[in-house]
């Protein structure tokens, strides 16, 4: 019962760039989030827009979340971040 107590909770914060316009981040934690649920929102509930990547995953940092790995994907032109809380 400890170690689930004290597990670590993590997540895929997918971050791109739509027609070389502001960035936009979708964060994951399971298999079944819809993009549209994914997608990183405002207290108003409006859709995050961020200058960079950088601005993304320091936004995130502030919600708690530590850096644990990333990756990019070339393919599809976004970055992957794997964090944890």
């Amino acid at each position: 019962a400890t170690f689930a107590q004290n597990a670590s909770k993590y997540c895929e914060l997918i971050v791109y760039r739509p027609n070389f316009k502001n960035y936009i981040a979708e964060m994951h934690t399971d298999s079944k989030t819809t993009k549209q649920q994914s997608l990183v929102r405002d207290g108003s509930g409006g859709k995050m827009k961020f200058r960079s990547e950088a601005e993304a995953l320091n936004y995130i940092a502030g919600q708690g979340w530590e850096l644990v790995s990333s990756y990019y994907n070339s393919h599809q032109n976004e970055t992957h971040f794997i964090l944890k809380k």
